[in-house]
Protein backbone atom coordinates (compact mmCIF):
# COMPACT_ATOMS: atom_id res chain seq x y z
CA UNK A 1 0.00 0.00 0.00
CA UNK A 2 3.07 2.28 0.72
CA UNK A 3 2.64 3.16 -3.65
CA UNK A 4 -1.10 4.34 -3.18
CA UNK A 5 -0.70 6.33 0.31
CA UNK A 6 2.01 8.28 -1.71
CA UNK A 7 0.45 8.74 -4.77
CA UNK A 8 -2.94 9.61 -2.54
CA UNK A 9 -0.17 12.42 -0.55
CA UNK A 10 0.60 13.93 -3.84
CA UNK A 11 -2.54 14.08 -5.20
CA UNK A 12 -3.98 15.79 -2.21
CA UNK A 13 -1.51 18.23 -1.76
CA UNK A 14 -1.57 19.51 -5.24
CA UNK A 15 -5.10 19.54 -5.76
CA UNK A 16 -7.09 22.29 -7.29
CA UNK A 17 -9.14 23.65 -4.35
CA UNK A 18 -13.10 23.12 -4.04
CA UNK A 19 -13.14 26.85 -2.89
CA UNK A 20 -11.71 29.93 -1.27
CA UNK A 21 -12.49 30.94 2.20
CA UNK A 22 -15.20 33.42 1.44
CA UNK A 23 -18.12 34.58 3.25
CA UNK A 24 -20.63 33.76 0.50
CA UNK A 25 -18.66 30.71 -0.43
CA UNK A 26 -20.08 27.33 0.36
CA UNK A 27 -20.42 25.69 4.17
CA UNK A 28 -18.49 22.85 3.31
CA UNK A 29 -14.92 21.95 1.82
CA UNK A 30 -13.52 19.06 0.43
CA UNK A 31 -10.20 17.52 -0.82
CA UNK A 32 -9.49 14.49 -3.45
CA UNK A 33 -6.77 12.84 -3.70
CA UNK A 34 -6.61 9.48 -5.87
CA UNK A 35 -3.52 6.40 -6.18
CA UNK A 36 -3.29 3.33 -8.31
CA UNK A 37 -5.22 0.41 -5.82
CA UNK A 38 -2.90 -1.45 -4.39
CA UNK A 39 -2.08 -4.41 -6.86
CA UNK A 40 -1.37 -4.97 -10.48
CA UNK A 41 -4.92 -3.58 -12.27
CA UNK A 42 -3.42 -0.58 -14.21
CA UNK A 43 -7.59 0.46 -14.24
CA UNK A 44 -8.25 0.06 -10.65
CA UNK A 45 -8.15 3.45 -8.71
CA UNK A 46 -8.52 4.52 -4.95
CA UNK A 47 -10.18 7.51 -4.71
CA UNK A 48 -9.95 9.42 -1.04
CA UNK A 49 -11.63 12.85 0.02
CA UNK A 50 -11.69 14.67 3.20
CA UNK A 51 -14.00 17.32 4.11
CA UNK A 52 -13.45 20.49 6.31
CA UNK A 53 -17.07 20.04 8.27
CA UNK A 54 -16.55 17.69 11.10
CA UNK A 55 -19.82 18.22 13.06
CA UNK A 56 -23.00 15.41 11.67
CA UNK A 57 -22.59 12.84 9.27
CA UNK A 58 -20.70 13.24 5.47
CA UNK A 59 -22.57 12.14 2.52
CA UNK A 60 -19.42 11.91 -0.24
CA UNK A 61 -20.74 11.94 -4.13
CA UNK A 62 -18.04 10.88 -6.22
CA UNK A 63 -18.14 11.11 -10.23
CA UNK A 64 -15.37 9.26 -11.72
CA UNK A 65 -15.88 11.12 -15.19
CA UNK A 66 -15.92 8.44 -17.50
CA UNK A 67 -20.16 8.40 -17.66
CA UNK A 68 -20.51 6.13 -15.14
CA UNK A 69 -23.35 6.86 -12.51
CA UNK A 70 -22.14 8.89 -9.83
CA UNK A 71 -21.43 7.02 -6.43
CA UNK A 72 -22.98 8.37 -3.32
CA UNK A 73 -21.31 7.07 -0.26
CA UNK A 74 -20.52 7.64 3.15
CA UNK A 75 -17.21 6.58 3.38
CA UNK A 76 -14.40 8.77 2.58
CA UNK A 77 -12.63 6.37 0.03
CA UNK A 78 -14.11 4.16 -2.87
CA UNK A 79 -12.60 2.40 -5.61
CA UNK A 80 -13.38 2.61 -9.19
CA UNK A 81 -12.23 -0.16 -12.13
CA UNK A 82 -12.13 1.98 -15.22
CA UNK A 83 -13.48 0.65 -18.40
CA UNK A 84 -10.09 1.51 -20.68
CA UNK A 85 -7.21 3.71 -20.87
CA UNK A 86 -7.55 7.32 -20.81
CA UNK A 87 -7.83 10.63 -19.28
CA UNK A 88 -10.65 11.52 -16.86
CA UNK A 89 -11.52 14.21 -14.13
CA UNK A 90 -12.90 12.56 -11.27
CA UNK A 91 -14.76 15.07 -8.94
CA UNK A 92 -16.12 14.60 -5.34
CA UNK A 93 -18.58 16.58 -3.70
CA UNK A 94 -19.03 16.36 0.19
CA UNK A 95 -22.74 17.19 1.56
CA UNK A 96 -24.00 18.04 5.41
CA UNK A 97 -26.13 19.41 7.45
CA UNK A 98 -24.68 22.32 6.65
CA UNK A 99 -24.99 21.86 2.74
CA UNK A 100 -22.49 21.36 -0.19
CA UNK A 101 -19.21 22.07 -1.01
CA UNK A 102 -18.23 22.90 -4.52
CA UNK A 103 -16.76 19.84 -6.82
CA UNK A 104 -12.97 19.12 -5.78
CA UNK A 105 -11.13 18.10 -8.79
CA UNK A 106 -7.75 16.37 -8.35
CA UNK A 107 -4.72 17.91 -10.17
CA UNK A 108 -4.91 20.05 -13.54
CA UNK A 109 -8.46 18.26 -13.65
CA UNK A 110 -7.39 14.86 -14.76
CA UNK A 111 -5.31 11.72 -14.25
CA UNK A 112 -3.89 9.09 -17.04
CA UNK A 113 -4.82 5.56 -16.25
CA UNK A 114 -3.03 3.16 -19.13
CA UNK A 115 -2.03 -0.31 -19.32
CA UNK A 116 0.25 -2.50 -17.62
CA UNK A 117 3.43 -4.39 -18.42
CA UNK A 118 3.56 -8.53 -18.14
CA UNK A 119 6.55 -9.92 -18.73
CA UNK A 120 6.40 -13.58 -20.10
CA UNK A 121 8.73 -16.43 -20.80
CA UNK A 122 10.28 -15.55 -24.19
CA UNK A 123 9.09 -17.73 -26.68
CA UNK A 124 9.29 -17.36 -30.52
CA UNK A 125 6.17 -17.03 -32.76
CA UNK A 126 7.60 -16.24 -35.35
CA UNK A 127 9.94 -17.87 -37.98
CA UNK A 128 10.09 -17.81 -41.46
CA UNK A 129 13.20 -20.07 -41.91
CA UNK A 130 11.16 -22.79 -39.93
CA UNK A 131 7.38 -22.64 -40.57
CA UNK A 132 6.32 -21.00 -37.31
CA UNK A 133 3.59 -18.52 -37.06
CA UNK A 134 3.66 -19.31 -41.03
CA UNK A 135 2.86 -22.35 -43.39
CA UNK A 136 6.10 -22.66 -45.30
CA UNK A 137 9.31 -21.81 -44.93
CA UNK A 138 10.48 -19.05 -47.43
CA UNK A 139 11.30 -15.64 -47.46
CA UNK A 140 8.55 -13.23 -47.62
CA UNK A 141 8.55 -11.07 -50.50
CA UNK A 142 7.03 -7.75 -50.56
CA UNK A 143 3.99 -8.47 -48.53
CA UNK A 144 2.45 -8.33 -45.32
CA UNK A 145 2.40 -11.15 -42.87
CA UNK A 146 -0.95 -11.11 -40.39
CA UNK A 147 0.34 -12.79 -36.89
CA UNK A 148 -1.92 -13.54 -34.18
CA UNK A 149 -0.48 -12.62 -30.84
CA UNK A 150 -3.36 -13.18 -27.93
CA UNK A 151 -4.86 -16.45 -26.99
CA UNK A 152 -1.78 -17.86 -27.28
CA UNK A 153 0.88 -19.09 -24.68
CA UNK A 154 1.06 -16.86 -21.68
CA UNK A 155 -0.92 -13.70 -23.56
CA UNK A 156 -4.47 -13.99 -22.21
CA UNK A 157 -7.64 -13.76 -24.94
CA UNK A 158 -8.53 -10.53 -23.94
CA UNK A 159 -7.91 -6.82 -22.88
CA UNK A 160 -4.45 -6.92 -24.22
CA UNK A 161 -3.50 -3.74 -25.56
CA UNK A 162 0.05 -4.04 -26.93
CA UNK A 163 3.10 -6.52 -27.16
CA UNK A 164 7.02 -6.55 -26.90
CA UNK A 165 8.68 -8.17 -29.64
CA UNK A 166 12.27 -8.27 -30.65
CA UNK A 167 11.92 -8.87 -34.50
CA UNK A 168 14.94 -9.99 -35.97
CA UNK A 169 15.44 -9.77 -40.09
CA UNK A 170 18.02 -11.99 -42.04
CA UNK A 171 19.15 -13.40 -45.49
CA UNK A 172 17.54 -10.25 -47.17
CA UNK A 173 18.77 -10.53 -50.83
CA UNK A 174 18.11 -6.15 -51.46
CA UNK A 175 17.91 -3.00 -48.80
CA UNK A 176 14.93 -2.69 -46.99
CA UNK A 177 12.64 -1.96 -43.65
CA UNK A 178 10.61 -4.00 -41.79
CA UNK A 179 6.79 -2.10 -40.82
CA UNK A 180 5.85 -3.61 -38.01
CA UNK A 181 1.79 -2.46 -36.43
CA UNK A 182 -1.30 -3.27 -35.66
CA UNK A 183 -3.44 -5.37 -37.71
CA UNK A 184 -4.72 -3.52 -40.53
CA UNK A 185 -3.09 -0.01 -39.82
CA UNK A 186 0.65 -0.67 -39.33
CA UNK A 187 3.03 2.01 -38.41
CA UNK A 188 4.04 3.97 -41.17
CA UNK A 189 7.65 3.63 -40.35
CA UNK A 190 10.36 1.66 -39.96
CA UNK A 191 11.11 -0.46 -37.14
CA UNK A 192 13.97 -2.76 -38.65
CA UNK A 193 16.21 -1.57 -41.15
CA UNK A 194 18.68 -3.91 -43.25
CA UNK A 195 21.47 -3.93 -45.94
CA UNK A 196 21.56 -6.82 -47.98
CA UNK A 197 23.09 -9.80 -46.32
CA UNK A 198 22.39 -8.21 -43.03
CA UNK A 199 21.15 -9.90 -39.66
CA UNK A 200 19.84 -7.43 -37.12
CA UNK A 201 17.46 -7.05 -34.59
CA UNK A 202 15.74 -4.37 -32.84
CA UNK A 203 12.83 -4.51 -30.05
CA UNK A 204 9.41 -2.78 -30.83
CA UNK A 205 5.94 -2.32 -29.09
CA UNK A 206 2.96 -2.98 -31.18
CA UNK A 207 -0.45 -2.15 -30.44
CA UNK A 208 -3.12 -5.11 -31.11
CA UNK A 209 -6.06 -4.83 -32.60
CA UNK A 210 -8.48 -7.77 -33.02
CA UNK A 211 -5.93 -9.75 -31.86
CA UNK A 212 -3.42 -9.03 -34.65
CA UNK A 213 -0.28 -7.55 -35.51
CA UNK A 214 1.35 -7.25 -38.45
CA UNK A 215 4.43 -7.36 -40.34
CA UNK A 216 5.49 -5.64 -43.37
CA UNK A 217 8.40 -6.23 -46.10
CA UNK A 218 9.13 -2.71 -47.81
CA UNK A 219 11.86 -3.76 -50.34
CA UNK A 220 12.09 -4.81 -53.82
CA UNK A 221 13.59 -8.39 -52.51
CA UNK A 222 13.06 -11.23 -50.11
CA UNK A 223 13.62 -11.39 -46.01
CA UNK A 224 13.00 -13.88 -43.43
CA UNK A 225 11.54 -12.74 -40.53
CA UNK A 226 12.08 -14.08 -37.00
CA UNK A 227 9.93 -12.54 -33.52
CA UNK A 228 10.34 -13.35 -30.20
CA UNK A 229 7.64 -11.95 -27.44
CA UNK A 230 9.39 -10.78 -24.49
CA UNK A 231 5.98 -9.43 -22.34
CA UNK A 232 2.51 -7.66 -23.29
CA UNK A 233 0.60 -4.54 -22.01
CA UNK A 234 -2.93 -5.04 -20.94
CA UNK A 235 -5.62 -2.75 -19.25
CA UNK A 236 -6.62 -5.33 -17.07
CA UNK A 237 -3.32 -6.05 -15.24
CA UNK A 238 0.32 -5.55 -15.52
CA UNK A 239 3.42 -3.66 -13.74
CA UNK A 240 3.87 -0.09 -13.67
CA UNK A 241 6.89 1.76 -15.16
CA UNK A 242 9.94 3.96 -13.82
CA UNK A 243 12.10 5.82 -15.71
CA UNK A 244 15.45 6.59 -14.19
CA UNK A 245 18.65 8.07 -14.81
CA UNK A 246 20.58 5.75 -17.10
CA UNK A 247 23.39 3.80 -14.76
CA UNK A 248 25.80 1.83 -16.70
CA UNK A 249 25.62 -1.54 -14.84
CA UNK A 250 28.00 -3.66 -16.86
CA UNK A 251 31.23 -3.31 -19.22
CA UNK A 252 33.26 -5.66 -19.89
CA UNK A 253 35.98 -3.82 -21.00
CA UNK A 254 36.02 -1.87 -17.81
CA UNK A 255 35.55 -4.83 -15.10
CA UNK A 256 32.54 -2.98 -14.62
CA UNK A 257 29.66 -5.66 -13.13
CA UNK A 258 32.19 -8.33 -13.32
CA UNK A 259 35.82 -9.08 -11.72
CA UNK A 260 37.92 -8.91 -15.15
CA UNK A 261 37.92 -7.52 -18.12
CA UNK A 262 37.75 -10.74 -19.68
CA UNK A 263 35.31 -10.95 -22.86
CA UNK A 264 32.14 -13.03 -22.50
CA UNK A 265 34.25 -16.54 -23.82
CA UNK A 266 32.23 -17.96 -26.97
CA UNK A 267 29.99 -19.95 -25.95
CA UNK A 268 29.99 -18.66 -22.85
CA UNK A 269 27.81 -16.86 -20.29
CA UNK A 270 27.71 -14.00 -18.26
CA UNK A 271 25.19 -13.54 -15.07
CA UNK A 272 24.62 -9.71 -14.04
CA UNK A 273 22.99 -8.45 -10.86
CA UNK A 274 21.09 -4.95 -11.51
CA UNK A 275 21.62 -2.67 -8.46
CA UNK A 276 18.89 -2.45 -6.12
CA UNK A 277 16.34 0.28 -6.68
CA UNK A 278 13.09 1.49 -4.87
CA UNK A 279 11.86 -2.11 -6.18
CA UNK A 280 13.84 -4.40 -4.24
CA UNK A 281 12.57 -7.08 -6.81
CA UNK A 282 11.24 -5.68 -10.10
CA UNK A 283 8.73 -7.70 -12.55
CA UNK A 284 11.11 -6.66 -15.28
CA UNK A 285 14.00 -4.14 -16.26
CA UNK A 286 14.72 -2.23 -19.08
CA UNK A 287 18.54 -2.72 -20.63
CA UNK A 288 19.83 -0.85 -23.41
CA UNK A 289 22.76 -3.76 -24.10
CA UNK A 290 25.50 -3.54 -26.68
CA UNK A 291 28.27 -6.09 -28.20
CA UNK A 292 31.52 -5.28 -29.83
CA UNK A 293 34.97 -6.58 -30.54
CA UNK A 294 33.68 -10.02 -31.54
CA UNK A 295 36.01 -11.24 -34.31
CA UNK A 296 32.84 -13.68 -35.61
CA UNK A 297 29.08 -13.35 -36.37
CA UNK A 298 26.71 -13.70 -33.21
CA UNK A 299 23.54 -13.77 -31.76
CA UNK A 300 23.03 -12.67 -27.70
CA UNK A 301 20.21 -14.44 -25.21
CA UNK A 302 19.10 -12.95 -22.43
CA UNK A 303 17.33 -14.93 -19.72
CA UNK A 304 16.12 -14.67 -16.26
CA UNK A 305 18.80 -16.42 -14.60
CA UNK A 306 18.37 -19.79 -12.92
CA UNK A 307 15.70 -20.84 -15.68
CA UNK A 308 16.67 -22.44 -18.94
CA UNK A 309 17.87 -20.76 -21.70
CA UNK A 310 14.99 -19.99 -24.00
CA UNK A 311 14.87 -20.57 -27.86
CA UNK A 312 15.20 -17.01 -28.59
CA UNK A 313 17.91 -14.35 -29.36
CA UNK A 314 17.75 -10.21 -28.83
CA UNK A 315 21.02 -9.16 -30.28
CA UNK A 316 22.90 -10.29 -33.46
CA UNK A 317 25.94 -8.93 -34.78
CA UNK A 318 28.56 -9.24 -37.35
CA UNK A 319 31.98 -9.95 -36.80
CA UNK A 320 33.97 -6.78 -35.86
CA UNK A 321 30.33 -4.55 -35.09
CA UNK A 322 29.24 -2.60 -32.78
CA UNK A 323 25.77 -2.94 -32.26
CA UNK A 324 22.77 -1.85 -29.28
CA UNK A 325 19.42 -3.07 -28.84
CA UNK A 326 17.38 -2.20 -25.87
CA UNK A 327 15.74 -5.17 -23.32
CA UNK A 328 12.94 -5.74 -21.52
CA UNK A 329 13.70 -8.71 -19.39
CA UNK A 330 11.86 -10.41 -16.68
CA UNK A 331 14.19 -10.04 -13.29
CA UNK A 332 11.93 -11.51 -10.43
CA UNK A 333 15.34 -11.24 -8.51
CA UNK A 334 17.29 -9.00 -10.44
CA UNK A 335 19.45 -11.11 -11.98
CA UNK A 336 20.15 -11.69 -16.07
CA UNK A 337 22.10 -14.18 -17.76
CA UNK A 338 23.53 -13.16 -21.09
CA UNK A 339 24.70 -16.51 -23.49
CA UNK A 340 27.07 -15.05 -26.08
CA UNK A 341 26.45 -18.13 -28.91
CA UNK A 342 29.35 -17.14 -31.02
CA UNK A 343 32.50 -18.77 -31.96
CA UNK A 344 34.19 -15.86 -30.89
CA UNK A 345 34.31 -13.97 -27.45
CA UNK A 346 32.62 -10.47 -27.06
CA UNK A 347 32.75 -7.49 -25.12
CA UNK A 348 29.41 -6.52 -23.37
CA UNK A 349 28.01 -3.14 -22.29
CA UNK A 350 24.42 -2.89 -19.88
CA UNK A 351 22.97 0.18 -19.16
CA UNK A 352 19.98 0.37 -16.53
CA UNK A 353 16.94 2.14 -17.55
CA UNK A 354 13.98 1.45 -15.66
CA UNK A 355 11.81 -1.12 -14.77
CA UNK A 356 8.34 -2.13 -13.69
CA UNK A 357 7.14 -2.99 -10.70
CA UNK A 358 3.80 -2.72 -8.92
CA UNK A 359 5.53 0.00 -6.18
CA UNK A 360 5.10 2.81 -8.90
CA UNK A 361 2.66 4.36 -10.50
CA UNK A 362 3.37 5.25 -14.65
CA UNK A 363 1.19 3.49 -16.75
CA UNK A 364 1.97 2.82 -20.74
CA UNK A 365 -0.34 4.78 -23.21
CA UNK A 366 0.84 3.96 -26.57
CA UNK A 367 1.35 7.05 -28.53
CA UNK A 368 -0.06 6.32 -32.22
CA UNK A 369 3.78 6.19 -33.81
CA UNK A 370 4.27 9.97 -34.36
CA UNK A 371 7.33 11.26 -36.51
CA UNK A 372 8.50 13.85 -34.11
CA UNK A 373 11.91 14.15 -36.32
CA UNK A 374 13.55 13.92 -39.50
CA UNK A 375 16.31 15.90 -40.94
CA UNK A 376 15.61 14.38 -44.22
CA UNK A 377 12.50 16.38 -44.57
CA UNK A 378 12.62 19.46 -42.10
CA UNK A 379 10.32 17.43 -39.76
CA UNK A 380 10.89 18.74 -36.10
CA UNK A 381 14.30 21.34 -37.60
CA UNK A 382 14.46 24.29 -39.18
CA UNK A 383 15.80 23.30 -42.21
CA UNK A 384 16.83 19.96 -44.35
CA UNK A 385 19.98 18.65 -44.13
CA UNK A 386 22.19 15.51 -42.73
CA UNK A 387 23.72 16.78 -38.73
CA UNK A 388 27.04 17.73 -39.26
CA UNK A 389 30.18 15.80 -37.78
CA UNK A 390 30.14 16.45 -34.41
CA UNK A 391 27.03 18.61 -34.24
CA UNK A 392 23.80 18.71 -32.64
CA UNK A 393 19.80 18.22 -33.17
CA UNK A 394 17.54 18.98 -30.60
CA UNK A 395 14.12 17.47 -29.29
CA UNK A 396 11.41 19.70 -27.48
CA UNK A 397 9.15 16.53 -26.17
CA UNK A 398 5.78 17.53 -25.70
CA UNK A 399 5.09 15.97 -22.14
CA UNK A 400 3.27 18.88 -20.71
CA UNK A 401 -0.11 20.33 -21.17
CA UNK A 402 0.65 23.70 -21.76
CA UNK A 403 0.10 24.88 -17.79
CA UNK A 404 3.60 23.63 -16.30
CA UNK A 405 1.63 19.91 -15.43
CA UNK A 406 4.21 17.21 -16.26
CA UNK A 407 2.02 14.73 -17.61
CA UNK A 408 4.75 11.74 -18.61
CA UNK A 409 7.49 10.46 -16.22
CA UNK A 410 9.34 9.11 -20.05
CA UNK A 411 8.70 8.34 -23.71
CA UNK A 412 9.27 5.25 -25.67
CA UNK A 413 11.34 6.83 -28.64
CA UNK A 414 12.43 4.69 -32.07
CA UNK A 415 15.57 6.24 -33.41
CA UNK A 416 17.03 5.67 -36.65
CA UNK A 417 20.01 7.06 -38.39
CA UNK A 418 20.61 6.48 -42.15
CA UNK A 419 22.98 7.89 -44.98
CA UNK A 420 26.14 8.09 -42.41
CA UNK A 421 29.71 9.39 -44.10
CA UNK A 422 31.34 7.74 -41.20
CA UNK A 423 30.80 5.64 -38.60
CA UNK A 424 29.93 6.96 -35.22
CA UNK A 425 27.65 7.06 -32.06
CA UNK A 426 24.59 9.07 -31.36
CA UNK A 427 24.80 10.49 -27.41
CA UNK A 428 21.52 12.23 -26.25
CA UNK A 429 22.06 15.04 -23.28
CA UNK A 430 19.48 16.17 -20.88
CA UNK A 431 18.18 19.43 -22.00
CA UNK A 432 19.61 21.54 -24.68
CA UNK A 433 22.48 23.39 -22.85
CA UNK A 434 23.49 20.89 -20.21
CA UNK A 435 26.27 18.32 -20.60
CA UNK A 436 24.28 15.61 -18.35
CA UNK A 437 24.81 12.04 -20.18
CA UNK A 438 21.05 10.59 -20.21
CA UNK A 439 23.20 7.35 -21.83
CA UNK A 440 26.74 7.09 -23.00
CA UNK A 441 25.15 5.58 -26.18
CA UNK A 442 22.12 4.61 -28.17
CA UNK A 443 23.41 3.85 -31.99
CA UNK A 444 26.51 2.82 -32.91
CA UNK A 445 26.76 2.62 -37.06
CA UNK A 446 29.35 2.25 -39.52
CA UNK A 447 30.00 4.32 -42.59
CA UNK A 448 26.48 4.19 -44.97
CA UNK A 449 25.24 1.67 -42.48
CA UNK A 450 20.76 2.64 -41.96
CA UNK A 451 20.32 1.43 -38.07
CA UNK A 452 17.62 1.91 -35.21
CA UNK A 453 17.38 1.46 -31.65
CA UNK A 454 14.18 1.89 -29.32
CA UNK A 455 15.54 3.81 -26.81
CA UNK A 456 13.66 4.96 -22.95
CA UNK A 457 13.67 8.45 -22.58
CA UNK A 458 12.96 10.79 -18.78
CA UNK A 459 11.41 13.83 -18.57
CA UNK A 460 14.04 14.93 -16.49
CA UNK A 461 14.43 18.28 -17.73
CA UNK A 462 11.03 19.40 -19.21
CA UNK A 463 11.36 17.21 -22.30
CA UNK A 464 14.81 18.67 -23.47
CA UNK A 465 16.93 16.56 -25.24
CA UNK A 466 20.06 17.16 -27.10
CA UNK A 467 20.98 14.46 -29.55
CA UNK A 468 24.82 14.54 -30.21
CA UNK A 469 26.36 13.30 -33.27
CA UNK A 470 29.76 11.82 -31.83
CA UNK A 471 31.23 11.20 -35.62
CA UNK A 472 33.56 12.49 -38.59
CA UNK A 473 31.04 12.31 -40.66
CA UNK A 474 27.14 13.58 -40.81
CA UNK A 475 24.00 11.70 -40.90
CA UNK A 476 20.44 12.39 -41.03
CA UNK A 477 18.20 11.33 -37.72
CA UNK A 478 14.88 10.39 -37.45
CA UNK A 479 12.96 9.80 -34.35
CA UNK A 480 9.36 8.64 -33.89
CA UNK A 481 7.54 8.27 -30.81
CA UNK A 482 6.07 5.39 -29.46
CA UNK A 483 4.73 5.51 -26.38
CA UNK A 484 4.28 7.41 -22.75
CA UNK A 485 5.06 6.12 -19.75
CA UNK A 486 2.25 8.49 -17.67
CA UNK A 487 2.34 9.85 -14.45
CA UNK A 488 -1.12 9.39 -12.96
CA UNK A 489 -1.22 12.33 -11.08
CA UNK A 490 0.89 15.74 -13.08
CA UNK A 491 3.32 17.11 -11.00
CA UNK A 492 4.00 20.73 -11.03
CA UNK A 493 7.17 22.10 -12.58
CA UNK A 494 8.91 24.79 -10.43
Amino acid sequence: MRHLVAALALATASMLPAGAAMADGPAVYVSLGVGPTSGTTPLDMTFAASASEDSGPVSYTYDFGDGTAPLVTSAATAEHLYAQPGQYDPTVVATTAAGSSAPAHVADSKIRVGSGYNPVTPVRILDTRAGIGVPGTAPIPSTTIVLPVTGTGQVPATRVTSVVLNVTVTGGTRAGYLDVGAYNFGSGSSSVNWAAGQTLAGQVTVPVNEGKIQLSNISAGTVHVIADLEGYYSDAHGYFNQVQESQRVLDTRARLGVPTTTPVPAHGSLTLTVPSTAAQHPAAVVLNVTATGSTAPGVLTAYPAGQPRPGVSQLNWAAGQTVANLMTLAAPDRKITFYNNSSSPVHLIADYDGYFSPDVTPSFRYGGQQRILDTRNATGTASTGPIPAGGDVYLRLNLGDGQGARTANGLLLHITITQPTAAGVLVPYDGYFNDTLLKSSVLNWSKGQTISNTVVVGNTNGGLVRLHLNSSGSAHVIVDLDGYFDLLIPQQID
